[in-house]
Parts: structure tokens; C-alpha cells; sequence
């Protein structure tokens, strides 16, 4: 609290040994995942407990994390996998962290884990673990080295877009891919993939609507965000989306936008209106004034 650096002292042998008894025991596993997130919070800076190596071993509580996660069967694993990625989350803001992710090579073996999930149709939280992996391969992809990672993934395109294709696919899940999508794109070299996979575009541009639908708005919000990132600086993106009726179709969903924020904005003065939920309003309004933000950045791009 005081701005110095935090002594770890006896902490990574103290997680380390509650780990070897976490593993096998679902509530001890759920107990440390909560102090350890808790730990995060509120001293960041000790988050360099997870890569220092633990006593009288070669290992350190990061690598434990990550092959249990990727690797682990039975019932403490299903249970604590979401709570485990919000750790390995909260954990790429240091660089520390992400050498040891790169040299596991620990997107690739999460992602497969992912598509074994998908594969044996599991169906016991599985939405929920298919976001928290999603949602760390957000997190990676802020930085260059989990850009460069990702992209690298086997079959990676191929998934996000069966993820995409299947109506079944909750709308938690389709945020986080676009988000993904709008990190990837921060890499220029990275945009290619997805211009060169036939199916991605057209996707993308699908879910470019407006909703009345909460969840789907924001599902929106993202997908135009992915498309600004994929469209800024790159002519072949452009090139893609530069057909007259692609142009068209967005700016009459930009029109749409722009109308209804002018009708919410004189709306909410009326007397009828008052006694609606101001905060519920406000957010949509919030969510429509990014998503004509970001059309009206791709517009300008393809101008």
C-alpha cells in the first residue's frame, strides 16, 4: 500500500503446497482460487509470485496452472477451469507471465483442450469454459507477443468461424470472439488470415445489425469494433468491403443508429418517460453511440 516493492517471502511455498492439496479437492480448489484472485486485486504487483521458481522446485506456480488446466481430467478440473483462466487473465499484464506462456506454448494447448471439450459435446458448464479460455486469449492478444501466438494457433480461423456459423453459440461467447478478432487486428500481418478465409467477412458483417435485444446490441458493439480494427490500415480489408452494396447496408445501419439516439435523447424529457430506468436507457444509448462511432470510422476508411 505504501508504493514498495512487496517482499514475497514464504507465499509461493505456501500456494505451492495448498495447490498439491487444491488438485484434489474440489472446495479447497475453489477456496484458493478465490484468495489467489483476491491476492491479484489488491496487490497487483505481487503477481510475481506466479513466476518466481518454489522451493526446492523447478517449477513455479504459473507452470502448475497451466498444465493442470490444459491437461487435467475429473471433476475438481471442470469445476475450477473458469475460475483457473481468470487467474491465467489477470496474470498477461506482466511480462514475466507471458515468456512462460510463450515458451509453453500454452494458447495452443488450451485452444486444443477447447476443441476436446467441443468434440465430446460435454455439456456441463460448457459455455461458460469456452468463454473464460476465449476471454484469456483476449487478454494475451492486447500484447504482440499474444498476437503473433494466437494467429499461430492450428485451425484457429477455422473454429472462431464454426463458433460464429452455430446459432446455438450464446452471445457471451460471440463478444469475446470479436473482441479477439479487434486485438488480432492490431497486428497488421494478421489481417490477411482473415480476408483470406472466404467465410469470416460475410460472418462478421451478419452480426453488424440492430437489435432489439440487450445482449445482441452488444454483440453488435464488438463486431463493428473488430471491423474498424481490420479495416484501418489495410487495403485488402478495404478492397473486401469497398463493393457498393457492403457500403450502403452500413450506412443505413449507421442512419438507424443516428435516429434513434436523436429520438432517446428528446424521448427521455417526456412525461411518460420519466419513470422508465434512466440507468437501463443510458447504457443503450452508451452502446449505440460506440457502435455509430465505429461505423462511422469504417465508413471514412472505405471512403
Amino acid at each position: 500500500r505504501d508504493g514498495k516493492e512487496p517482499k514475497l517471502g514464504i507465499l509461493p511455498g505456501f500456494f505451492a503446497r495448498v495447490w498439491n492439496v487444491a488438485v484434489r479437492d474440489e472446495h479447497i480448489m475453489k477456496e484458493l482460487i478465490h484468495c489467489l484472485l483476491t491476492f491479484i486485486s489488491s496487490c497487483p504487483s505481487s503477481k510475481k509470485v506466479f513466476t518466481v521458481p518454489l522451493p526446492q522446485c523447478r517449477s513455479n506456480l504459473i507452470s502448475l496452472v497451466m498444465e493442470y488446466t490444459s491437461k487435467s481430467t475429473g471433476q475438481t478440473w471442470s469445476k475450477s477451469l473458469c475460475g483457473l483462466m481468470q487467474v491465467m487473465t489477470s496474470l498477461c499484464p506482466i511480462i514475466e507471465a507471458r515468456v512462460q506462456i510463450q515458451r509453453a506454448k500454452y494458447p495452443a494447448t488450451i485452444f486444443e483442450r477447447m476443441l476436446k471439450m467441443k468434440s465430446s459435446r460435454e455439456h456441463v458448464g460448457v459455455n461458460n469454459k469456452y468463454n473464460s479460455i476465449l476471454e484469456f486469449l483476449s487478454a494475451l492478444t492486447f500484447h504482440k507477443e499474444g498476437q503473433q501466438l494466437v494467429i499461430g494457433i492450428k485451425s484457429f480461423l477455422e473454429v472462431i468461424v464454426e463458433f460464429l456459423e452455430d446459432p446455438s453459440t450464446k452471445s457471451t461467447i460471440q463478444r469475446s470472439i470479436f473482441i479477439l478478432v479487434r486485438n488480432l487486428s492490431f497486428n497488421k500481418n494478421n489481417k490477411v488470415h482473415f480476408i483470406s478465409n472466404p467465410k469470416f467477412i460475410p460472418i462478421m458483417l451478419a452480426f453488424i445489425q440492430n437489435p432489439e435485444n440487450l445482449e445482441e446490441l452488444l454483440v453488435t458493439r464488438e463486431a463493428t469494433g473488430a471491423l474498424w480494427g481490420l479495416v484501418a490500415s489495410d487495403q485488402k480489408v478495404k478492397a473486401a468491403l469497398s463493393r457498393e452494396s457492403v457500403r450502403s447496408e452500413l450506412q443505413l445501419l449507421k442512419s438507424d443508429f443516428d435516429r434513434e439516439l436523436e429520438m432517446k435523447a428528446f424521448s427521455k424529457y417526456l412525461p411518460e418517460n420519466q419513470k422508465t430506468d434512466a440507468t437501463a436507457n443510458d447504457k443503450i444509448i452508451d452502446i449505440k453511440q460506440r457502435i455509430t462511432h465505429n461505423l462511422r470510422a469504417v465508413l471514412n476508411l472505405l471512403a
